[in-house]
């Protein structure tokens, strides 16, 4: 039988449902991106703020202060930089968040300074230039393994037609 007045939980149940559908899903991870090039650093939050929430430092000490300042989930750290190397930020980071999963920005030059980077715990490194969608796997990859929470599936990568 139709109940023309229904319960306050009822009208509760119903706006939680209603809640629950239209909210956003909660972001698999914030991302701090480190690197001095400008031009980089938008194309890095171009491709990741489709599936992450992501911020930027354009320096290393700004990025020292960040980590310090918020939580990050994961930091995307250039190696090349002209104020600290990334090697000296994740050793500054290494004390202040000693858990926070790293992955390097390299050039093929430097790549015995990445393997110093992963000696110091970075978790992984991605050469430049690199495919968005190596990017994205890598990223997600250090999430899930970090956070053990599942990073969803998204549409596939297209920048342009």
């Amino acid at each position: 039988m139709f109940d023309p007045h229904p319960s306050c939980w009822e009208v509760y149940a119903a706006d939680a449902k209603t809640i629950a559908m239209n909210a956003k899903p909660k972001s698999p991870g914030m991302i701090l991106i480190v690197d001095d090039d400008p031009e980089l650093r938008r194309t890095l939050l171009f491709i990741l703020r489709r599936r992450f929430e992501a911020t930027e430092a354009a320096s290393g000490r700004e990025a020292i202060e960040a980590v310090t300042r918020s939580c990050p989930d994961l930091l995307l750290l250039d190696l090349s930089m002209p104020d600290l190397s990334g090697i000296e930020v994740l050793e500054v980071v290494r004390r202040i968040r000693p858990s926070l999963p790293v992955i390097m920005l390299t050039a093929h030059r430097e790549i015995e300074d990445a393997a110093r980077a992963l000696d110091l715990g970075a978790k992984t490194y991605i050469t430049k230039p690199f495919e968005a969608d190596v990017l994205v796997e890598n990223v997600t990859s250090v999430l899930e393994t970090s956070r053990g929470v599942r990073v969803p599936d998204d549409k596939p990568w297209r920048i342009a037609d």
